[in-house]
């Protein structure tokens, strides 16, 4: 089955979507990272559903993201979240979905459940937290947003190379670097075509996202959460505590993979999702 791309309007902008799979089949929302673009989901538009016939995979490039519009002002993870309901209409899909977020995308998907809730059916947490930023943290959030408008956004799209992907410390960088070349490549490609405000703005949106550690315990939908073994963003350790804080959720640790585990591993994230989904 092909995938479609399609332009949606969601508050006056244009939001890209690549939707594939039957109108019909399980609806599965896949929200990318910071500040990548639905190419990091390439493995589950091409591998989740081979046959097209169980799922409707819909990866959208969040506004200022891949070939969307420009992202506005003061925009929130609350906005963001809001914005993904209204492209659900557009597209059609008007009953729950299985919302699946990785790192950024999971903040977002705290504030989709929490604001939309009956447009859930399953949740899964990727690489990500429920925590808000220290006071640390959030003040490097903003000197990025201020030093990416004057740096330019290459020098930061190669600090991020150097933590996104699992490097085997019993191979040489140059080995490394060789086994993930493609993938290395797409990413450093969607960071690097990012536009500097919205770095700028998302970096902002982030820093100002509300704690939902307390919301953790108020989460009644089947939930997975996903983490990369060698991840040192959000460590698996951090989102082994995010697990234990849901409900009956189901925690999965993905081996050989860091903080991008549905590109670096994308068969035994797959194979995590089906499993989930299937349950």
């Amino acid at each position: 089955m092909e995938t479609q791309q399609r332009a949606v309007e969601v508050d006056g902008q244009t939001m890209m979507v690549w939707d594939r799979g039957p109108a019909d089949g399980i609806p599965i929302l896949m929200v990318h990272g910071f500040p990548l673009n639905h190419s990091m989901w390439s493995n589950q538009i091409d591998g989740l559903d081979p046959d097209g016939d169980r799922f409707r995979i819909l990866c959208p490039d969040l506004l200022g993201c891949g070939q969307s519009d420009s992202i506005a002002d003061g925009t929130s993870m609350e906005q963001i979240a809001d914005q993904l309901a209204a492209m659900l209409d557009e597209v059609g899909v008007s009953g729950p979905v299985v919302f699946c977020g990785l790192s950024m995308g999971g903040y977002v998907g705290w504030q989709f459940l929490k604001r939309h809730r009956d447009r859930v059916s399953h949740l899964v947490a990727c690489n990500t937290r429920a925590a808000g930023d220290t006071e640390e943290a959030a003040l490097g959030r903003k000197r990025m947003a201020t030093s990416v408008v004057l740096i330019g956004i290459q020098p930061i799209a190669d600090a991020m190379m150097q933590t996104l992907f699992y490097s085997d410390p019993t191979r040489s960088k140059e080995q490394n670097d060789q086994k993930d070349k493609e993938k290395r490549e797409q990413i450093n490609k969607a960071i690097a075509s990012t536009d500097v405000q919205t770095i700028a703005k998302l970096q902002l949106a982030m820093a100002a996202r509300p704690d939902m550690t307390e919301f953790l315990n108020q989460i009644d939908v089947p939930t997975l959460v996903i983490s990369g073994r060698h991840d040192t963003i959000t460590t698996e350790k951090e989102v082994q505590a995010l697990a234990d804080a849901i409900a009956g959720s189901t925690f999965v640790c993905i081996e050989n993979a860091a903080h991008l585990t549905p590109l670096e591993q994308g068969a035994s994230f797959n194979e995590a999702l089906v499993a989930f989904l299937s349950q």
